[in-house]
């Protein structure tokens, strides 16, 4: 959707992190308080953690490079 709205790569990305992190952040109030079942927390705490590790991981690789990986283009 971000690419048809013609938003630059950069803010393509940008939206790709936030959008996962909400989702992780909802997930985790979903099974805290609405549910009320503290262990249904786990498997969005385990994906928010994975995919921040993948977000430094991806950010470290493509500076050793000598590429941003949120260039515009």
């Amino acid at each position: 959707v971000a690419a048809l709205a013609g938003l630059a790569r950069r803010e393509r990305i940008a939206i790709v992190v936030e959008c996962s992190l909400h989702n992780a952040a909802v997930g985790i109030f979903i099974a805290a308080t609405v549910l009320q079942a503290p262990r249904m927390t786990v498997p969005s705490v385990v994906y928010a953690l994975l995919m921040n590790i993948g977000a430094i991981l991806l950010i470290a690789f493509m500076r050793r490079k000598g590429r941003s990986p949120c260039a515009t283009g």
